[in-house]
């Protein structure tokens, strides 16, 4: 109980910043231009699928030196503003269901258009036969001592990932995914600062590295919620795991949607806060300590990584699932 306490009075100064977030506020700016006093160099494009033509929603934009991100609206178009900007340094696009480009921001044009091919769709296991299951099980069921969060932008620590997964494990091999239910950081006593919108993935286990792998849902998982504290999802498709193990992925989406203003002191009387986004949601971390690592993170390099930042104390995301055999 103290723990949460002190969570919650931390927040509550950075939180009441979120005026852009607030369900209250009618209109929602797409983007969020830094102070007028900071010098920043914008790059915004237009990002197209190369068959179609079609705009492209929610394609992560990463600045890879400068270790700086966002995404595409629902249009396709993204602005990336950035205080550290070398020639030198490259864009990275990712996007599920399309081959990464990168380009070097020497070459790169503001209001650009940008293409990206897709991938060819992988082929998937055929479902079994049968239509009737026999048995259930949930994995990883979260609890109620939830304290720890990742996700959140802290004042001399950036949160630079594209999604964190959690490993999860059936008792069979070939189940059918039912239901995810994800755990987020919900302070009830505040108003605002409580939507989200975020993209859930499920992956097999790659041969290789044991991280996340390749892709097992044919569709994208688009999650929006204004209020709860754990939220259910459901895919649209039937979702088959083919080996016992697989992950549960939650994929930011830095938009306006999201964002929330964090004030961060620099203690000088002149100039006592500047002012920086973060995103929602914030995934809770499980009271669970052992030796065994089951959360995973994609970094701006489209690298999957073992995500070691709770390391040694906790193991396992908020993140369970309901699957079937």
């Amino acid at each position: 109980m103290k723990l949460k306490i002190l969570l919650v009075l931390w927040l509550c100064p950075l939180l009441a910043w979120a005026q852009w977030s607030s369900p209250r506020s009618k209109q929602q700016p797409r983007f969020h231009p830094p102070p007028a006093k900071v010098a920043m160099k914008l790059l915004s494009g237009e990002i197209k699928d190369h068959l179609t033509m079609q705009p492209v929603p929610y394609a992560s934009v990463a600045l890879l030196n400068a270790d700086k991100s966002c995404n595409a609206e629902e249009d396709g178009i993204f602005m990336l503003y950035s205080t550290n900007v070398n020639l030198t340094d490259s864009l990275l696009i990712t996007c599920t269901g399309y081959m990464p480009h990168k380009l070097a921001v020497g070459d790169f044009v503001s209001n650009w258009i940008i293409l990206l091919h897709p991938w060819p769709k992988p082929k998937r296991i055929a479902l079994a036969a049968k239509t009737q299951t026999t048995e259930k099980a949930l994995l990883n069921p979260i609890t109620d001592e939830v304290l720890q969060f990742t996700g959140l932008d802290k004042p001399v620590e950036r949160f630079t990932y594209l999604q964190v997964a959690q490993k999860l494990e059936a008792p069979v091999e070939k189940t059918q995914l039912k239901s995810i239910r994800i755990g987020r950081m919900r302070i009830k006593s505040l108003e605002f600062a409580q939507q989200t919108k975020f993209l859930v993935h499920i992956y097999d286990v790659d041969p290789d590295t044991g991280g996340p792998g390749v892709e097992l849902s044919d569709t994208t998982i688009m999650v929006t919620n204004k209020s709860s504290e754990e939220i259910t999802v459901k895919p649209p498709l039937p979702v088959l795991i083919p080996g016992k193990a697989f992950y549960v992925s939650v994929e930011w989406l830095r938009i306006g949607y999201n964002v929330c203003k964090l004030k961060i002191p620099t203690f000088k009387n002149d100039d006592p806060f500047v002012y920086d986004d973060t995103y929602t949601p914030y995934i809770g971390i499980q009271p669970k300590k052992g030796t065994k690592l089951n959360m995973w993170a994609l970094t701006y390099h489209n690298i999957w990584k073992p995500y070691t930042y709770f390391s040694p104390d906790y193991t396992d995301l908020a993140i369970s699932a309901e699957i079937v055999y």
